[in-house]
């Protein structure tokens, strides 16, 4: 799914490329948007990021753009930002797998680019593990793009497992344990808490916040037959401190659901992050692993437990801690 949330973070910078607007968490979901100023003719800007543990796959195509007016401007007109009609195929190796994208209308909230229109190509079906190749036709471009990714098989976690129930923060550290999954390059570990927020003049909403902690392989702790990585509750509570406002209008906000996932991300997926995030201070642009395109292809694989709670100790913390004690978090009755 084109990312929400993504796993998945990319803020402003310039150069001679100008990255306009940025995607989330690519590990967690997928990107949102990545536009481009650049000079010279238009460059295809993909963006698609296969899960073998969905259902849904999605691909996002813009294009870069230049000209002498203002860039918020330019914008402001869907003809610099896409392509009409492009055509996108998707056909597995060593099969007879051959299928077509369709175009899917997709919300943008409101900013610098037109809510409408805002085209993602999409289709819905579980795909099998193997080498897959994507094959995008252009309007107005000489060549097909084409790129190739391969699916993971599995990802096989040890904990937390099918009888997990609680997460329990603040009896640190949580170790959390897998099995080594093939051609997986880096990991994350991610918590997404669900919560009813109502505010004094008695309005119900309900929100979501999500941690998420990128692992390079080398942070892994190897034990016997397995991988290992310990999560401290400080980082994750002070994370929801600062995203979460602190509202006055608000009533009281309650806990409804926690889900934790684990991610596996491949060699690109993993070296596209690099660039966008840089250990050190010298940034360079990613260009990504697509010939005749800047963005990225590739694939991950998420085993998500869904319907956790949080321990007793942990609730007390969100409501009493001190990363969190001013967001007005009530303790959950049914928990």
């Amino acid at each position: 799914m084109l990312v929400n949330r993504l796993f998945f973070r990319f803020g402003f910078r310039c150069c001679d490329l100008v990255l306009l607007a940025f995607f989330a968490s690519m590990f967690t979901s997928c990107s949102d948007e990545v536009s481009l100023v650049y000079p010279g003719e238009a460059i295809p800007v993909i963006y698609g990021i296969f899960d073998a543990s969905d259902t849904a796959h999605s691909i996002k195509v813009t294009k870069s753009f230049s000209g002498e007016e203002d860039a918020m401007k330019l914008m402001q007109n869907p003809g610099n930002l896409y392509y009409n009609s492009p055509e996108i195929s998707l056909a597995q190796t060593g099969s007879n797998l051959d299928i077509q994208f369709l175009e899917s209308p997709s919300h943008r909230n409101e900013g610098v680019f037109p809510e409408s229109p805002n085209p993602v190509y999409s289709l819905k079906r579980i795909l099998p593990a193997g080498l897959y190749t994507i094959r995008i036709t252009l309007p107005g471009v000489e060549k097909p793009i084409i790129s190739e990714t391969e699916l993971f098989k599995d990802l096989k976690i040890i904990y937390p497992n099918s009888q997990a129930k609680r997460i329990y923060f603040y009896e640190d550290p949580l170790t959390f344990s897998w099995f080594p999954s093939e051609n997986a390059a880096s990991y994350e570990i991610a918590f997404k808490l669900v919560f009813e927020e109502l505010t004094e003049d008695g309005e119900s909403s309900i929100r979501k916040v999500q941690y998420s902690r990128h692992i390079q392989k080398n942070e892994l702790r190897w034990e016997r037959d397995r991988y290992q990585f310990q999560i401290y509750s400080d980082p994750v509570y002070a994370f929801l401190g600062t995203r979460i406002p602190n509202n006055k209008s608000i009533s009281y906000r309650k806990p409804l659901e926690l889900i934790a996932s684990i991610t596996a991300a491949d060699e690109e997926l993993t070296t596209y992050l690099k660039e966008m995030h840089p250990a050190s201070d010298i940034k360079k642009d990613p260009k990504g692993n697509i010939d005749g395109a800047i963005g990225v292809i590739a694939s991950k694989f998420t085993v998500r437990f869904n319907h956790l709670k949080l321990s007793y100790k942990a609730m007390d913390s969100l409501r009493t801690g001190r990363f969190t004690k001013n967001l007005k978090f009530v303790s959950n009755p049914d928990w």
